[in-house]
């Protein structure tokens, strides 16, 4: 198997003065992604975030003007030319497609999930999930349909504002266009440079070893399978995948129902495990790509205590290097029991 989950530990002394200056070792794991050959840096802080008064830290947005609440969002959103969208906006069930103010690519949507303005992590709803999923789909479509040119896609989730979302009301953003990202670029080279080697999907071979192993697998929900990464990416960082599709445009509506309950369950445990805020990424693929398969990632994002710091520093900005504060086969091994109901 060609699979490789590369590690190596360091160890670092050091005198403790919370135990009379005793010599203490530490120990730092450097992992390599066994796809991209990134690295992450993790070792172990035990803590967790009692006690946040989500609507204290989120005083400002919960209170201020909302331009996605239902009394606002026809007056103040922009519209899709009609040419593109009949009535300006695209809907689907409860959320609505409109163009993002903000140019992240040449076809960017905001998804607007539902009308409530403030929702704990805990109480999305896998239904209003999915219909947001559907809704981007469908936007992609449109859009794939309207500009050749444009063939890169992905789903992205900053969920309130810790994790970088300007607005508290649930959002997704749908993205589309000629360049890939650095990440989904990467994505793709590596998983076509794997294929043309070994004859053989990187995603496939991932499955295998990670199914064999069991240390970081998670579930398979209705042919979706969930584990937790290897080189993390960030805290509490679960990866989804679709087997054999490669593209988001070819994904069909029971997988993103299967998708959508298995994060119902993923955000149960983050919401047991005293955190509240995340990003998420769905990877949707090329045109014509070779060997990839559309996949998701997640992470955690929270302020640290106690001064309130951010999570993102130095490392992960500057030297694209995560640091992460927990081993995901621990991990794994906690959130399994979320996953038991959706088997």
């Amino acid at each position: 198997m060609p699979i490789t989950f590369r590690k190596e530990v360091q160890r670092v002394r050091l005198l403790d003065p919370t135990d009379g200056f005793r010599e203490k070792e530490l120990l730092l794991e450097t992992r390599w992604d066994p796809l991209t050959e990134e690295t992450s840096r993790l070792f172990e802080v035990k803590w967790k975030d009692e006690g946040v008064d989500l609507r204290e830290m989120f005083k400002v947005g919960i209170e201020g003007f909302c331009p996605f609440c239902p009394e606002n969002l026809e007056r103040v959103t922009p519209k899709f030319p009609e040419d593109f969208v009949e009535g300006g906006r695209l809907k689907v069930g409860r959320t609505v497609v409109f163009p993002n103010r903000l140019p992240f690519d040449k076809a960017a949507g905001v998804v607007v999930l539902g009308q409530r303005h403030f929702v704990p992590l805990e109480e999305l709803e896998p239904e209003l999930i999915c219909e947001g999923l559907q809704a981007a789909q469908r936007f992609f479509l449109r859009v794939a349909e309207a500009d050749p040119s444009i063939g890169f896609f992905s789903v992205n989730w900053n969920f309130l504002p810790t994790a970088g979302g300007s607005i508290v009301h649930p959002h997704l953003h749908a993205v589309a266009g000629e360049h890939p990202t650095n990440q989904l670029r990467k994505l793709l080279q590596r998983s076509s440079a794997y294929r043309r080697s070994h004859g053989r999907s990187f995603w496939a071979d991932l499955l295998d070893e990670e199914r064999a192993r069991g240390e970081r697998y998670l579930a398979e929900t209705r042919g979706l399978h969930w584990l937790c990464s290897f080189a993390p990416m960030g805290y509490g960082d679960v990866t989804v995948i679709f087997p054999e599709v490669e593209s988001i445009l070819e994904v069909t509506k029971e997988e993103l129902e299967a998708f959508s309950r298995g994060l119902g369950a993923l955000f149960r445990f983050y919401a047991d495990s005293g955190l509240y805020s995340f990003n998420l990424a769905l990877y949707g693929g090329a045109r014509d790509t070779e060997g990839f398969w559309v996949h998701a990632r997640t992470a955690i994002r929270r302020v640290l205590p106690p001064a309130g710091t951010s999570d993102i520093n130095c490392l992960q900005m500057l030297h694209t290097e995560p640091v992460v504060y927990a081993f995901p086969e621990e991990l794994s091994r906690s959130m399994k029991p979320y996953f038991e109901a959706l088997r």
